[in-house]
């Protein structure tokens, strides 16, 4: 069996292909007219139905605390913009007094991907075509990895790799250490 890779539009052309394969309209050739779309009556006007008057609308789903069905938090400092909802509200204190510099880090061009921490080192990338590897607590470069073009993707770490990619094309999977 012989697989081959799509690209998003080419994935995109399949999939409006096969809805529009399982549309009502008449098959290919049959010589019958399709059938016609209802007419769309502006935003401003209500639906006529076959009862008059109000339309009951079930209430939405309440928002239930504790893990979600993949056992994920509902609210976790760890979820990207807070919760699952990604609303960016965090149920947290803020800082108790006003945050003040610890340190920061110049490269060579602009920083535009997101860090990622583990083990008291954060990793991120550069335009400069540099991976960073900093010291959270002091600041200090552990190490850096040149690639072949610029950065912008966030890297990311599992069991002890550093993955990246660049703009040069390729992806990185860099030991931490």
């Amino acid at each position: 069996m012989r697989v081959k890779r799509l690209g998003f539009g080419a994935l995109l052309l399949a999939l409006s292909m096969a809805l529009a394969a399982c549309s009502p309209a008449a098959p290919a050739g049959s010589g019958a007219p399709a059938p016609e779309a209802p007419a769309s009556k502006p935003a401003n006007e209500q639906a006529a139905g076959p009862t008059e008057g109000p339309i009951d609308v079930p209430p939405a789903p309440q928002r239930q605390e504790g893990p979600s069905a993949f056992g994920v938090p509902e609210q976790s400092e760890a979820a990207f913009r807070g919760d699952l909802q990604r609303s960016g509200v965090y149920r947290t204190h803020g800082p108790g007094e006003s945050p003040h510099l610890k340190w920061k880090f110049s490269t060579g061009d602009g920083v535009y991907s997101s860090p990622a921490v583990a083990a008291g080192t954060v990793y991120f990338g550069s335009r400069d075509g540099y991976l960073y590897a900093v010291n959270t607590q002091t600041g200090r470069l552990e190490w850096k990895f040149q690639t072949g073009a610029g950065i912008e993707s966030s890297p990311v770490v599992a069991e002890g790799i550093v993955f990246c990619g660049s703009e040069d094309g390729q992806l990185y999977a860099l030991s931490d250490k």
